[in-house]
């Protein structure tokens, strides 16, 4: 892709690869920008080449199609083989629930850019071309956001050239979008990710069926936003999908979306509700010390049978920043405390588990799973002829 007036040869381009340029470049406007949802990455049931899919789910950032994307975006190419072509690539970015430092990028839709300037060495992006790709993400991906773009090197390669990525650094500059490039004469094809433009080994093909979590991060997007006469009937759309999903069991449980409350006798509005504590972020020295003062979070001695840990009084010493830090990890164990108390074990132990593997040394984290993992344990039905032995949860 190129500004409106060069002519770069393939020969030429495939030499700029990777560097910077000083040819002027079209200004696209303001960059589209979303902050990651949290997700679970998709279940291996919902992947296609499964094999592929275990060794590259093993590694962050991962990028997902869902099914048919691919196949658009080569049809759509594939219109103009010889001459450059290109478009958007909308989706969301999210962060991986059970292991926030792995991020991924899902791909659901595309938006095609045909140009009128364009040539083997070059593709034309106009304002009027952006413009008209916003209206149609209003229209054909309400919620959705663009999360890349997707253009050809008819016969010179796949890489990102000079001007290529002095659009990924001006424009698609996130860390979770993405480029990905086709050489339409050879049949190869990349992508490539964040404001640096790495390429990555590959990426995973999700079946038809995985479509729920991405409908339920649309409406998440356009709940922030909507008017106040509208939210209703979305909440109403996302309470159902969440209720009715297979692959969004794990909102169900907590009762809720993201922030968003699933209750409908409870008020659902991220700027009106409490939400749930967000995962737990101390600075470093505050945590070590913290940690050294490790007596604070001395439990009592319990009974499983009876009631929770509890944890004993902080020193009067206690620094304003360990105070702070103490708070911050007392407020999520309360929070999975009273999931767990309201019959939603499993989502408590969701919350600490992930907690208790940050604070390996706060033995009071450590209590309460094994608290409630004996309660979860000796309320499950016993099996028939094997009392000791009840039924796997």
């Amino acid at each position: 892709m190129d500004a409106n007036d060069t002519r770069p040869t393939p020969g030429r381009q495939e030499r700029d690869a990777g560097r910077g340029s000083d040819r002027p470049v079209i200004r696209f406007g303001e960059a589209y920008s979303t902050a990651p949802l949290m997700e679970r990455l998709p279940d291996e049931e919902f992947l296609l080449n499964l094999q592929q899919a275990r060794q590259l789910r093993r590694k962050s950032p991962q990028v997902y199609f869902t099914w048919g994307v691919l196949q658009d975006i080569r049809r759509d190419l594939a219109q103009s083989p010889r001459v450059e072509r290109g478009g958007l690539l909308v989706g969301h970015p999210f962060r991986d629930r059970d292991e926030p430092r792995t991020n991924f990028t899902v791909v659901d839709g595309t938006i095609p850019q045909p140009s009128r300037d364009s040539s083997v060495g070059h593709y034309t992006v106009t304002p009027d071309m952006i413009d008209r790709a916003r209206r149609t993400l209003e229209n054909r991906f309400p919620g959705g956001a663009v999360v890349g773009w997707y253009h050809s090197h008819p016969g010179h390669g796949v890489f990102l050239s000079g001007q290529d990525m002095t659009i990924v650094r001006n424009i698609y500059n996130a860390p979770w979008q993405i480029a990905f490039v086709r050489d339409t004469v050879r049949d190869q094809e990349g992508v490539f990710y964040g404001p640096e433009g790495a390429r990555l080994e590959g990426w995973l093909e999700l079946e038809a069926g995985a479509a729920d979590f991405m409908r339920a991060a649309d409406l998440y997007s356009l709940l922030r936003d909507a008017p106040d006469n509208r939210r209703p009937e979305l909440m109403a759309e996302l309470r159902a999908l969440v209720a009715g999903s297979r692959f969004l069991g794990h909102w169900r449980r907590l009762g809720r979306y993201q922030e968003l409350l699933l209750s409908a006798e409870e008020d659902y509005y991220p700027e009106a509700a409490a939400p749930p504590p967000a995962p737990v972020s101390i600075d470093p020295r505050a945590e070590i010390d913290l940690i050294d003062r490790i007596a604070l979070f001395e439990p009592s001695p319990y009974d499983p049978a009876t009631e929770p840990p509890e944890p004993v009084s902080p020193p009067a010493s206690e620094s304003r920043t360990e105070t702070e830090a103490r708070e911050k990890i007392m407020e999520q164990c309360r929070f999975a405390n009273s999931l767990a108390e309201k019959g939603n074990i499993g989502s408590g132990l969701d919350v600490l588990r992930p907690l208790a593997d940050k604070h390996r040394n706060i033995s009071y984290i450590h209590d309460l799973i094994r608290y409630w993992e004996d309660v979860d344990r000796q309320s499950r039905p016993k099996r028939p002829g094997r009392p000791d032995e009840p039924y796997p949860g």
